[in-house]
């Protein structure tokens, strides 16, 4: 009998690459890749997983012998978006090559680039399945579809190009709105909100004594806009006068970013209440939440990530934006909206410090709405695994 296997065509995450660069048996980030993977490598549905990762720069592959026999990774090592246009025929050629000889059943692509998953699949006659987890083109949808395919080719063509089914993240961006507009039925959509980690059990360990905690957590990146929090913080100091501690937690991604914010602090004189932490890991900043007064959210295009989510669940009182109606999905009583003005967000938190009895209710509302709106990853992964499953049994 044939081997079955299933070729991921996908970027190198900075949350997976420890488990596929440094032979790590678990992963450390991007859950909603990670967790359905390990359900592929361990179900006995699939004989082998193929992974061509496409990369800016070459890298050295090594696997935890765990994984080592069912897993087989490959890369294409591209500078710029022209180069891949270029190389593309001799891409394909070789992913055919890659296709045929290991009787792949299933390709499976992953962000914007699993689109030449898409076109691998239409040359090859093979089933596809889109991941999608996320995306801006709902800021441009009334743009034509031509000016779409110029300015986000791979962007466009993740949406566009007919699959078997298509998963799209509902994490506030609107995918099922670009979906429906560029695609209609011409596949199957699920639209499926993140898991969370609901066995977690952390308890405060910060004490009722010591000044209130407020946390922004996030990559220190523009669109994550750290510096509307350090302004609204310089407000709650300058009008409120308040005794707090805050930090800004993730990855440093931005290095002038960074920079900038910390000199607004610095002129401010606040160095002492608010620091840039840096990375921290998942149960680091589960930590940190569960320690927190108040958690912000207040990222440009969408707040109905990963740390909102995982901040109901932990019952932290959040306060957010909700831009582009992102967090439509959720329950008004669960967190606390604010706008973009650094003067109104210092106003709700200074009220937030204050009300413990209002904290203390948007915490059990947030924890309700988490207990009956989310599943666990282990939950969420199977449905993905399922899907896959009956696309290989089709």
């Amino acid at each position: 009998a044939f081997l079955k296997s299933i070729l991921y065509i996908t970027p190198l995450w900075t949350g997976i690459r420890s488990f596929f660069l440094e032979s790590k048996d678990e992963f450390h980030g991007m859950p909603a890749f990670s967790s359905v993977l390990l359900k592929v490598l361990e179900s006995n549905s699939v004989d082998q997983v193929l992974m061509v990762f496409f990369v800016k720069e070459r890298v050295e592959f090594s696997l935890n012998s765990k994984y080592s026999n069912k897993l087989k990774c490959h890369q294409v090592t591209y500078r710029s978006n022209i180069e891949l246009f270029l190389m593309m025929p001799f891409i394909m050629i070789w992913l055919i090559y890659l296709v045929l000889i290991n009787n792949t059943k299933v390709v499976f692509g992953h962000g914007a680039i699993g689109a030449i998953g898409g076109l691998l699949s239409m040359l090859t006659k093979r089933k596809y399945v889109q991941r999608i987890y996320g995306s801006f083109l709902i800021d441009e949808i009334n743009s034509s579809e031509f000016a779409l395919f110029m300015r986000h080719p791979l962007d466009y063509l993740s949406f566009k190009l007919p699959s078997h089914r298509t998963v799209i993240t509902n994490d506030g961006t609107h995918g099922d709105l670009v979906f429906n507009k560029l695609n209609r039925d011409s596949s199957r959509l699920d639209f499926l909100l993140n898991g969370v980690n609901k066995m977690d059990n952390f308890t405060k360990l910060r004490s009722t004594e010591e000044r209130p905690l407020i946390t922004y957590i996030a990559r220190v990146d523009k669109w994550k806009r750290a510096h509307l929090f350090a302004e609204a913080l310089i407000r709650l100091k300058k009008d409120f006068s308040n005794n707090f501690e805050a930090l800004i937690i993730g990855p440093i991604i931005n290095k002038e970013y960074a920079n900038y914010i910390q000199d607004l602090i610095d002129r401010n004189g606040l160095t002492e209440q608010i620091s840039i932490v840096g990375a921290v890991n998942s149960i680091q900043a589960k930590q940190y939440l569960t320690d927190s007064t108040l958690t912000c959210s207040f990222y440009q295009t969408s707040n109905l990530g990963n740390v909102f989510l995982e901040s109901l669940t932990l019952g932290v009182p959040m306060l957010a934006i909700n831009c582009n109606n992102s967090l439509e999905a959720i329950d008004v009583s669960a967190y606390e909206e604010c706008t973009e003005s650094p003067a109104e967000i210092a106003v709700k938190m200074n009220l937030l410090i204050n009300d413990e009895v209002k904290r203390m209710k948007l915490s059990d509302n947030a924890k309700k709405w988490a207990n009956s709106n989310l599943t666990s990853w282990d939950e969420r992964s199977s449905i993905e695994l399922t899907i896959i499953q009956n696309i290989l049994h089709d």
